[in-house]
């Protein structure tokens, strides 16, 4: 499958489905992370609202705090909750970068869509069109063990980012123009429940092999996940078995890991159970 269109794919399913899920970005430097959040913009028609993971980066950035100003405490508004208000793309490039405190915010948001301000009580749902978008460098030889609880990666939908991909991402910079297209349904959404029993068991055979490497394996909330992106992606044009396989993966493995043995050998797992159902 052309890695664009598998993109879009999941794009789409996230936008369709009626459920709260982030999209998490997976790669090191230079894949072309921040280049796919700007097509995804132009896509969708959004703003981009970006901040940058560092130690330095703090909870006032994010969310926002008082400043004094001519002699009154006035309130500013901090990234998040402006990209919530202006239904925007809300881009957190490098999030193992950040203070745990600061992830936790995220983690919030992504778990139930809903931004709580402590210091005023405030309570912000997104306007239509938001989007939560995070980026991390995943483990590998040559990165740092990811900084971020296997349950914050958990409540997003991965897609990997590998060195391979490079020329395609040099062609689109070179060539100047959007290349991804955002596909339409052409068919009737899949019984998420079709390959549940298949999932569960895949996510046990998971666990005893140690897959992900580092993390926890796929919760509940991933596995309901993968299930209903299999609804999504089997309306749009997918054979049901691709469907199949790219929902579990873009759930429950790559927001953790992309590493090719790891995706070789939970591939191989999918099959096998889907060839004992369909037998």
């Amino acid at each position: 499958m052309d890695r664009e269109f598998e993109i879009a794919l999941a794009v789409d399913a996230l936008n369709s489905g009626g459920y709260h899920v982030g999209l998490m970005l997976v790669g090191p430097t230079g894949t072309g992370k921040t280049l796919f959040v700007r097509e995804l913009a132009y896509l969708l028609g959004r703003p981009v609202v970006r901040v940058l993971g560092s130690r330095e980066l703090s909870l006032r950035d994010l969310i926002g705090g008082w400043e004094l100003r001519q002699g009154k405490s006035v309130w500013t508004t901090g990234a998040l909750p402006r990209a919530m208000e202006e239904g925007a793309i809300f881009y957190f490039d490098e999030l193992a970068e950040a203070r745990p405190d600061v992830q936790a915010v995220i983690h919030s948001v992504a778990d139930s869509g809903i931004l709580h301000v402590p210091r005023t009580g405030a309570v912000y749902a997104p306007r239509e069109g938001f989007l939560l978008v995070a980026s991390y460098n995943p483990v590998g030889k040559y990165y740092m063990e990811p900084r971020i609880r296997s349950s914050t990666l958990q409540r997003f939908v991965g897609i990997p980012f590998r060195r391979r991909y490079l020329e395609g991402v040099l062609r689109r910079r070179l060539g100047g123009g959007i290349r991804v297209s955002l596909p339409r349904r052409i068919a009737d959404r899949g019984d998420p429940t079709e390959h549940l029993s298949s999932y569960l068991a895949v996510a046990g055979e998971m666990e005893k092999a140690g897959i992900p490497k580092g993390h926890e394996p796929p919760s509940m909330r991933a596995i309901e996940t993968a299930a209903r992106m299999y609804s999504e992606l089997s309306s749009l044009g997918l054979k049901r078995e691709e469907a199949y396989e790219l929902a579990f993966l873009s759930a429950c493995l790559w927001p953790m890991s992309i590493d090719e043995e790891e995706e070789k050998a939970v591939k191989a797992l999918l099959r096998l159970h889907l060839s004992e159902v369909q037998g």
